[in-house]
């Protein structure tokens, strides 16, 4: 083999190690949004595993309704079980961290309570604890 090829292979192994080693990163998501169904939901959101083992998840109610934040962990076959949920009044900003979410897969949905809009802002943050 000549000089070139090796180089090559060298360039691609150094790649491959330096994206093993990287790892995933923690979740972390932000979206503001606006909604005249009552209700929004976002996708799946996952937490790899050795990036943290809490996930703090927090609402900024920007719209003239109470709302409920809940927090779903997603498990096979797209089933969801209630981890956590809050109630957010109108103009207020509230948070609230759910333990053991290391590795998991969660779903979160704000629905008005009143049927109203919904409109926010949603962050989700992965963070060892």
């Amino acid at each position: 083999m000549g000089r070139r090829t090796w180089t090559g292979i060298l360039a691609a192994l150094l790649l491959l190690t330096a994206g093993c080693a990287a790892g995933s990163a923690p979740l972390s998501y932000g979206d503001a949004f606006y909604s005249s169904q009552g209700s929004y939901q976002t996708d799946s959101l996952h937490c790899p595993s050795g990036q943290g083992d809490t996930l703090e998840v927090s609402f900024r109610n920007d719209g003239e309704h109470t709302c409920q934040v809940i927090l779903y962990q997603q498990g096979l076959f797209g089933t969801r079980t209630e981890r956590d949920a809050i109630t957010v009044t109108a103009g207020a900003e509230r948070a609230f961290c759910y333990p053991a979410s290391d590795g998991k897969t969660f779903v979160v949905r704000v629905n008005s309570l009143d049927g109203g809009e919904v409109e926010g802002g949603l962050s989700l943050s992965q963070k060892h604890t």
